[in-house]
């Protein structure tokens, strides 16, 4: 009969130890920072967004690096201004639901009564370690910042501020620019503002931005990005979900240098690269270096687009209407229609048509109507916050 084996106290009693001190290098150990940082910006910026606090409302901004375990990381604080009817209450619910879901903390909540309006201080980061201080100022009646909290831009801006008539502004954006220029003059005879978004590296990419320079149209870089419907035909230089950082810059420096004259980017296609935290996020880096805005087509259900753009303190507006989905003078005709509609709600709203010879023709015939009936065109430039 065979003896069952029997392990040595000894034995054990070693392996106990071991695993106890692995698990506590484990726990002690900490997180990779410098990623966790970012990733906290983003949801932070998500929260914000969804919240109303949008990229136009950010007064005050520092990142400063700190040391852990050999490593850097930064620590960023914010200060927004909050739109009307905001409720701090609703926001710091929303986050306490949802940084602990991505292993994030609320470390602290502080309101102050100011004679300007309430001021709530946020600090989250992960462990014990501080990653991002929010300041949020609720005006009061009078209005105003908090004090001590001198309002500053985002960055010394070119974008010309926006125009105080009060009248509800639409920006007109034609897609798919560079395969040809034969539409390019009836652009300029609209005699308005409008902007063009060009694909970079096609035949006549340089030369359309270069055509309209000095007139009342601007140029942005339409920017080839992944969709999710692999039969659609694809530009050769496109932006792919998963795509490394380092390769999405270097892909993104050269779409720039076809289009140099570009204020701002928008995507082409994109309903899976824009869903794509990561990678959005290395653009709005990109163009924040560049000092440009970003405009989202809006062509996938979860876009990660406008959180990045408010973490990373860029410009940001989307789409409201596609004009010319459907290739009628009588459905774009409708399309304006409710472009303007969105504009009366909002005080402004973007409609992205192409360039197709229908689409002119019905923009030259209805934007004068447009105007006499208080809309006002404005570059896209103006309405990015």
């Amino acid at each position: 009969m065979k003896k069952k084996f029997r392990p040595r106290p000894r034995g054990l009693l070693a392996a106990g130890v071991a695993a106890v001190v692995v698990l506590g290098f484990l726990i002690a150990r900490p997180p990779d920072l410098a990623r966790r940082s970012d990733q906290l910006a983003v949801e932070i910026g998500r929260a914000l967004a969804q919240a109303g606090v949008r990229t136009g409302r950010l007064v005050q901004e520092t990142a400063t690096l700190a040391r852990a375990w050999g490593g850097t990381y930064r620590v960023v604080e914010k200060t927004y201004t909050t739109p009307p009817k905001f409720s701090s209450d609703a926001f710091v619910r929303d986050l306490a639901r949802r940084l602990p879901a991505q292993g994030f903390e609320l470390q602290r909540v502080e309101r102050r009564q100011t004679p300007q309006g309430i001021v709530t201080a946020l600090d989250a980061g992960v462990r014990r370690y501080h990653l991002y201080r929010l300041t949020l100022q609720e005006p009061g009646l009078g209005g105003g910042t908090a004090p001590g909290m001198q309002a500053q831009s985002r960055w010394p801006s070119p974008l010309p501020a926006p125009t105080p008539s009060g009248r509800p502004k639409v920006a007109i954006v034609l897609d798919d620019w560079g395969y040809s220029r034969r539409l390019v003059p009836d652009v300029l005879k609209l005699n308005r503002p409008v902007t063009l978004a060009v694909l970079p590296h096609q035949p006549y990419s340089t030369a359309i931005a270069q055509q309209v320079a000095g007139s009342r149209c601007e140029v942005i870089l339409h920017m080839p990005m992944e969709p999710r419907d692999d039969d659609y035909p694809r530009e050769p230089q496109i932006l792919l979900s998963g795509m490394p950082a380092a390769e999405a810059r270097q892909m993104l420096s050269a779409a720039f240098a076809t289009v140099p004259s570009a204020k701002g980017l928008s995507n082409h296609q994109g309903s899976k690269a824009t869903e794509d935290a990561a990678l959005m996020q290395t653009i709005m880096q990109e163009l924040r270096r560049r000092r440009l805005f970003f405009l989202d087509s809006l062509t996938a259900s979860h876009s990660a687009c406008e959180p990045a753009a408010t973490a990373a303190g860029v410009p940001f507006a989307a789409r409201a209407v596609f004009l010319d989905n459907e290739e009628t003078p009588e459905a774009i005709r409708r399309q304006l229609q409710e472009l303007a509609a969105a504009a009366r709600r909002a005080g402004w709203a973007v409609g992205i048509g192409h360039d197709k010879r229908v689409t002119l023709e019905v923009l030259e015939q209805a934007m004068p109507q447009m105007e006499r009936d208080g809309i006002e065109f404005v570059p896209l430039s103006e309405v990015v916050g």
